[in-house]
């Protein structure tokens, strides 16, 4: 079983951002204007409710609003078929502890979003095949935690740049007793063509093998 629990990880997540946004919006910029109406005031209350507006606009994520647009990540392009289905031994999910998600690319006019989802879609499928062989000794299965420590990405001379970095915790179900934690980084670089993703595919990849390379020193 996969969880997320990225505040941004989901479209209903940026559906109610955005609707607050425009509330806010509105509020703001017509309360000056009923303001200047009522008191025949100066017309620079009228400009500082535009500059608010403009201010609130900006600081959404990816900068909706000012030009910026999003790729959503799928962990189906790199899984084979069946390996999103659910691992009734091992339940994993994604956190979000000081990485972005959406994750915004510097230098380029894009952000990738549903990267934790995706991220934590690629290591559950990384550690089935160790909590498959391991079944017998633990027949209550598994938890798992993937930690969005950090991630980045930037792109300069049309070579885009991603960085992200997790922390597996590995539990099992039956009292909780921790049966180890580890942290893995990766850094890729790639040509910006027209599939930025890739980048942020094999970065993810390598985690999955780094991970699976980690349950096996794991005591199951």
């Amino acid at each position: 079983m996969v969880r997320t629990t990225s505040m941004w990880s989901t479209e209903a997540g940026r559906t109610s951002l955005f609707a607050t946004k425009r509330r806010l919006a509105v509020l703001i910029y017509t309360s000056p204007s009923a303001m200047i109406q009522q008191s025949h005031g100066d017309s620079r209350m009228d400009r500082i409710g535009f500059m608010l507006v403009a201010f609130l606009v900006c600081i959404a994520p990816l900068g909706a609003g000012c030009g910026h647009s999003t790729i959503a990540l799928d962990a189906g392009v790199v899984l084979p078929a069946g390996a999103r289905s659910p691992d009734p031994l091992m339940d994993v999910t994604g956190t979000v502890s000081g990485g972005r998600d959406p994750l915004p690319v510097d230098g380029a006019r894009y952000a990738f979003s549903n990267l934790t989802t995706t991220m934590t879609e690629v290591m559950a499928a990384a550690a089935r095949p160790w909590a498959a062989r391991h079944a017998k000794k633990r027949r209550a299965g598994w938890q798992m935690t993937i930690d969005l420590v950090d991630a980045q990405a930037e792109l300069r001379g049309g070579v885009l740049r991603a960085e992200i970095e997790i922390r597996a915790t590995l539990l099992s179900r039956d009292g909780l007793v921790a049966l180890g934690q580890s942290q893995r980084h990766c850094t890729v670089t790639g040509v910006d063509s027209h599939d930025p993703p890739s980048v942020v595919y094999r970065c993810l990849e390598q985690l999955a093998r780094d991970l699976a390379g980690w349950l096996e020193t794991a005591h199951p």
